[in-house]
């Protein structure tokens, strides 16, 4: 372990030789993950659904185990966002895999796709057995950075349903 102002490189006692030879702890988790991870624990009793936002590219590469961890057995919708981008018939392999688990329905998504809200409405009346009446339903948006968590919020916003739907709300972690 070099002194300087080069990358610390941890030694058994998970501490690193920082600049001047200075023990220091390895940050290797940043602050703003540490704290959505605390604020998604929060508030996940509240939540009725997850939506998971994936990559159709890389469904697998792209789904973070912490938002799995963070879920338990919630319902859960995944969106293969970017489908445009895909390979169609390995995306349908996907969808068919996602929707075959137990609580979870997968769709395909992409941009210039209008009504994501309804298709997801619908999946969600599906996978939650209770009168819409009781209260909105509450979801939230999970995804690693860059899967297109925004994209798919936006949907919410620019689609207006009638009193008949189902409402979700939302909050966007990860």
């Amino acid at each position: 372990m070099g002194a300087g102002p080069g990358p610390a490189i941890a030694g058994a006692d998970g501490l690193a030789a920082g600049f001047l030879g200075q023990a220091m702890p390895i940050h290797w988790f940043p602050g703003h993950m540490a704290t959505a991870r605390s604020e998604i624990r929060r508030a996940m009793p509240e939540i009725d659904l997850v939506i998971e936002v994936l990559d159709a590219r890389i469904p697998a590469s792209s789904a973070n185990p912490l938002v799995a961890e963070a879920r338990g057995d919630k319902p859960t919708i995944r969106i293969l966002n970017k489908s445009d981008l895909a390979d169609p018939t390995v995306t349908a392999a996907w969808l068919a895999e996602f929707s075959a688990l137990p609580g979870m329905r997968a769709v395909a998504h992409h941009a210039r796709q209008p009504h994501l809200l309804r298709t997801v409405t619908s999946l969600a009346r599906q996978l939650i057995a209770r009168p819409p009446q009781v209260r909105p339903m509450a979801a939230m948006i999970m995804g690693i950075p860059n899967v297109g968590k925004s994209t798919v919020g936006k949907d919410r916003k620019s689609t207006r349903l009638n009193s008949s739907h189902t409402v979700i709300s939302y909050a966007v972690f990860c």
